[in-house]
């Protein structure tokens, strides 16, 4: 998270504005949570988007929902892997988080359709990545595993629930990789001055990036708003 800061002191510095809106997407959503959790001076609103929520372990279903998937597509091989692994994520190793997370997608329709059309379009057509990249775009995935196994305790709830900012959290109705179950679970424990949840329907993980204009619209009307009392630093 100190890295997080540091790069939210930069823009800071870099922009001349005392507080900045914080967006987190996914896994950095899980991130970008904690500072505006634990540095309300440095942020006028956090916007969380395919909100990650970790409950020290507690709650298995996505283990057990990603099994049927397997099963029902008939994928034995994968069914096998992560029978195996059991469903206590904290006694997973960096290699089966990358493997579950991979199984997993694979099987939700609306994650493969949003990796095909989204991230993979976007990065073919960039004119800022060459093919090269774009491999390596994909093997920093198992990079990034390696930090997976140390966030399984992590517990968002133990950590706190109470903000001293505008809280938003925008999640596909159909996200499997973070359900909005889960993430609605916790946003109704949430203490903040503002807080807004939103569910982008017939979406699922991506889904500000599916519809890009109903998340303006967001921004625009909803949480632009609050921001008044804090404009003057956004």
């Amino acid at each position: 998270m100190r890295d997080a800061v540091d790069v939210v002191e930069h823009i800071r510095e870099r922009l001349g504005v005392q507080r900045v809106v914080l967006m987190g997407c996914s896994f950095g959503s899980a991130i970008a949570m904690r500072v505006a959790r634990s540095h309300p001076e440095l942020v006028s609103a956090y916007i969380g988007t395919d909100q990650k929520i970790f409950d020290g372990g507690r709650d298995s279903a996505d283990y057990y929902a990603a099994l049927d998937r397997l099963e029902q597509a008939g994928k034995k091989k994968e069914l096998a892997a992560v029978r195996e692994m059991g469903p206590d994520q904290r006694a997973w190793s960096a290699e089966q988080f990358s493997h579950f997370s991979r199984f997993a997608s694979a099987t939700d329709p609306h994650a493969f359709a949003a990796m095909k059309s989204l991230v993979m379009k976007s990065l073919w057509y960039s004119p800022l990545h060459s093919l090269r990249e774009i491999v390596t775009f994909f093997k920093s995935f198992m990079v990034s595993a390696a930090v997976l196994p140390g966030t399984a305790c992590l517990d968002d709830w133990a950590d706190g629930t109470r903000f001293d900012v505008p809280f938003f959290v925008v999640q596909g109705a159909c996200d499997l990789v973070n359900t909005p179950t889960r993430a609605r679970a916790f946003f109704d424990d949430v203490q903040a001055p503002v807080k807004e949840f939103t569910q982008i329907e017939d979406a699922g993980h991506f889904a500000a990036y599916k519809r890009p204009k109903l998340f303006l619209d967001l921004l625009v009307n909803r949480i632009l708003p609050t921001l008044d009392n804090a404009r003057h630093g956004a």
